[in-house]
């Protein structure tokens, strides 16, 4: 028979749902940022092979020689994992959501809304598929993983935010 934990803030019924609730949805969005950046190697091989603009090409070292803003991305899903087990143990609350949501937040609605030379749109993205050969299917889904981010990060922010209020603690 399993005991109920121990009453009082962080220790609760309501404050382990919020931390399995919060440990599932950075999960989501840890592997949906792995999915995103493994779009990025795939999109790019698309975007040489196939002569499209070469602006839509957002791939870089280990996968082309230069380093571009590609390269420290790769630690993002680094980052959810740790933050997810660390979660799991207790070791990271509701700070550790709120400040790394509102700075992945930021990184994604930088590089992918706001409008520059170098903004990877939607349409960029799933215009490098169908132009590329694949299909509009596969454009649909890459773009559909970079909704499911940005969707996942504003529920982190909001269940970060949930979580603080339920515990009193950050």
């Amino acid at each position: 028979m399993k005991s109920r934990p121990a009453a009082g803030p962080g220790n609760d019924v309501e404050t382990d749902r919020l931390r399995r609730m919060l440990v599932v949805l950075a999960s989501i969005v840890g592997a949906a940022a792995a999915l995103h950046l493994a779009d990025h190697v795939v999109r790019g091989e698309l975007v040489d092979d196939h002569n499209l603009i070469p602006e839509w090409n957002h791939s870089g070292w280990p996968f082309r020689p230069e380093v571009t803003p590609f390269t420290p991305s790769l630690v993002i899903p680094l980052v959810f994992l740790g933050g997810v087990v660390l979660t799991q143990r207790r070791r990271l609350w509701a700070r550790f959501w709120l400040i790394w949501s509102i700075i992945a937040g930021g990184v994604v609605v930088a590089v992918h809304v706001l409008p520059g030379p170098r903004t990877e749109t939607m349409g960029v993205i799933y215009r490098s598929y169908d132009r590329g050969g694949v299909g509009p299917l596969a454009g649909a889904i890459a773009v559909l993983i970079v909704v499911v981010i940005i969707v996942g990060l504003a529920g982190l922010i909001s269940l970060a935010l949930r979580a603080r209020r339920r515990s009193g603690r950050w």
